[in-house]
């Protein structure tokens, strides 16, 4: 995901609208995601990286469940 944009609710959304993920009010004014490089802001940023991202039917895709154990 290279670009996604925050809707005035917090959601965050990608190129064709899907919906990403929610962002609290209280991180907003300073959530630096893609494809802003830079905020400047005296009390911190939060970035987001999105390299590794899964969403939809793939998110399941990011535990690795260990192997059932018979007792």
């Amino acid at each position: 995901i290279t670009t996604s944009k925050m809707l005035a609710d917090g959601w965050v959304i990608d190129s064709l609208s899907h919906y990403l993920m929610w962002v609290p009010a209280w991180l907003r004014a300073h959530f630096c995601r893609p494809p802003t490089l830079l905020v400047i802001a005296p009390s911190g940023v939060t970035t987001l990286d999105l390299t590794n991202f899964v969403h939809g039917k793939d998110w399941v895709k990011c535990i690795d469940v260990p192997a059932m154990v018979p007792i």
